[in-house]
């Protein structure tokens, strides 16, 4: 349920959902990152909008 919700979210912003999943997964986030760098890798994020259209 949870890669589906992903998936689903880049599409809803414009991204290409594999390239949204790679660049997540490439930073691997943990539990202890902060509220501030997980908003960084949300789909709506402008960094994130550049590299995964």
């Amino acid at each position: 349920m949870g890669i589906y919700t992903i998936v689903e979210m880049a599409k809803l912003h414009g991204l290409e959902p594999y390239k949204y999943m790679k660049y997540i997964l490439e930073l691997r986030p943990t539990c202890q990152f902060s509220d501030e760098e997980l908003e960084k890798l949300a789909p709506w994020s402008d960094s994130v909008q550049e590299i995964c259209r």
